[in-house]
């Protein structure tokens, strides 16, 4: 098989996958909206908002990796890509924690005055994040 007809075929398929989990993702949009109502999806934005704006924890780290590892592992210098590697896991799993540990605090200090739907999906998020 010809170099453009892989690359092609790898490019369909990736499309079509795209596609499939875009409309999935509005099927389970509608159905979670029809299924919670208006209250609880209130409540489902919000502890989604907390966890999404956890995310930015890592700094853009992640980038790094996806940039820095290739071109390492491509220059044949492998002791450096495994230290990127692992120093991204290691800053990852220290930026999580410490997101985690502090919604966990702030949900337990000030958690007693919400809706109890709220105070128990903000105490599934730092499990989550983790």
């Amino acid at each position: 098989m010809s170099h453009s007809r892989e690359l092609f075929k790898h490019v369909s398929l990736y499309a079509a996958a795209s596609y499939i989990t875009q409309f999935l993702a509005v099927i389970a949009g509608v159905v979670t909206r029809n299924f919670l109502g208006p209250y609880l999806m209130g409540i489902w934005a919000t502890i989604q908002l907390v966890a999404s704006y956890c995310d930015y924890s890592s700094l853009g780290i992640d980038a790094a990796l996806s940039r820095e590892y290739p071109f390492y592992i491509g220059k044949g210098d492998r002791a450096s890509a495994d230290r990127i590697r692992d120093l991204v896991t290691s800053f990852g799993i220290l930026t999580g924690t410490i997101a985690s540990v502090g919604v966990l605090i702030y949900t337990l200090l000030f958690g007693s005055h919400w809706p109890k739907h709220l105070f128990w999906g903000l105490l599934a998020v730092p499990i989550m994040l983790l």
